[in-house]
């Protein structure tokens, strides 16, 4: 079994927790990135986000794509209670975080619910078990992450509610570069 350290939430609420790969010496500090799109297709992502900015500017600090679409099984997302939900990978690049999100209360499995098998591989359904503000966003704009040492967090669209921002200048040309003719259609 990884070893795990219990989650933490940054002085802004960003929840942080660790994370361990059985074929990556080095467990890495992260965070649950979330990414939604527009409710009618219900297509929201979550990653594995690295908790600080990553020191060389062409790093990625998505470490993983936890969540999968299947087409054949439409999920609402967030669901009546509030909880988003989403089927994960849990095969090769994602082995063993499930287990490890799950015992430092990040992620669950919906109980009851069987996982979907497609070819060799199995989705379980999993819901998250922090709040969307303890979850890691991207600038719409520029695509950056937020990170836990950052000292403001992302701003949100105040019309849709499913997009995030730097600041107010990158809010202002997403706009003009088309987020206008899609937030009335995002609303929550």
């Amino acid at each position: 079994m990884a070893t795990t350290n219990s989650s933490d939430a940054s002085p802004h609420e960003l929840r942080s927790f660790t994370v361990k790969h059985p074929k990556i010496p080095e467990p890495r500090i992260c965070t649950l990135g979330v990414q939604l799109g527009p409710l009618d297709r219900n297509q929201a992502q979550f990653l594995l986000i690295t908790a600080a900015e990553p020191e060389d500017k062409y790093e990625t600090p998505m470490w993983s794509r936890l969540s999968t679409i299947l087409t054949s099984h439409q999920l609402q997302t967030p669901n009546a209670s509030g909880d988003y939900t989403f089927y994960m990978k849990t095969y090769s690049e994602n082995e063993t975080f499930l287990q490890q999100m799950t015992e430092q209360g990040i992620l669950g499995k919906v109980v009851g619910t069987p996982e979907v098998k497609q070819g060799f591989v199995s989705f379980p359904l999993v819901e998250t078990k922090i709040s969307l503000k303890e979850m890691s966003k991207q600038c719409a704009y520029c695509e950056r992450w937020e990170y836990v040492m950052d000292e403001n967090r992302l701003r949100g669209c105040s019309g849709c509610k499913r997009v995030w921002y730097c600041d107010e200048n990158h809010q202002k040309q997403d706009w003009k570069e088309g987020h206008r003719a899609v937030c009335g259609k995002w609303y929550v």
